[in-house]
């Protein structure tokens, strides 16, 4: 997974080769929020979030985020927690350079 800053402000999400998601704040906000829950939560096997994404852990010891009813990302534990880090990360980048563009107007 690598995540970058888009010149559009939206966070560019790679995964592999064959994704590329573009989110903006909200939608950060609310993948992490839905993962966070599944992850974090015991006993929560389902999180459906406020916006386009819903993420779950299923029997067969996956996780899985789904993103605008289009993709559908099958993570390991580890790779969860790993994506639950760069979106929390990316949430940071896109406060810090929306601070950083208000004090410039």
């Amino acid at each position: 997974m690598q995540c970058s800053l888009c010149p559009f402000g939206r966070i560019c999400l790679r995964w592999g080769r064959a994704i590329s998601l573009h989110l903006d704040r909200a939608e950060i906000a609310c993948a992490l929020e839905c993962l966070t829950e599944v992850l974090d939560c015991s006993g929560c096997a389902f999180a459906l979030g406020q916006g386009p994404f819903c993420a779950s852990h299923t029997a067969d010891g996956y996780y899985y985020l789904v993103c605008r009813e289009r993709v559908t990302l099958r993570l390991s534990e580890d790779e969860a927690r790993s994506l639950q880090n760069i979106l929390s990360s990316a949430q940071n980048v896109l406060a810090q350079s929306s601070a950083m563009a208000a004090q410039i107007m």
